[in-house]
């Protein structure tokens, strides 16, 4: 299972090569490991673009119980809202841009194609 970070001191520069030890939030990406990613409107969603050309929509905010949180970690997993094969299936998603309000986005991939979306708001 590959995981994406999100860690708690975002401001902070961090060498590629150091692993960070506290995230906030872990996000499991089961399927195909995430090559961008960003924040959607108002913080609440992470759009992640696969390198199969899958799109997903997480809520990285997702309350646990503290006794169920995993100990040795500390964090909170993320859980997936929504998944579409926005992209030729196994062309990378190698961009993601979302517009100045932040509610649509546009991914580019290897399949030579870019795609307008916009995040669901459930």
């Amino acid at each position: 299972m590959k995981m994406v970070h999100v860690h708690s001191n975002l401001s902070t520069e961090v060498d590629a090569t150091t692993e960070v030890d506290n995230p906030i939030s872990e996000i499991p990406t089961q399927e195909s490991k995430a090559t961008v990613a960003g924040w959607s409107f108002l913080d609440k969603f992470i759009i992640m673009g696969h390198e199969n050309g899958m799109i997903s929509q997480w809520n990285w905010k997702v309350y646990i119980h503290p006794i169920c949180l995993d100990e040795a970690h500390g964090f909170q997993s993320g859980e997936m809202l929504n998944s579409v094969q926005g992209h030729q299936k196994g062309m990378v998603v190698t961009d993601l841009q979302f517009a100045p309000d932040r509610t649509y986005f546009i991914t580019a991939s290897k399949d030579k194609s870019a795609k307008v979306l916009s995040p669901t708001h459930e």
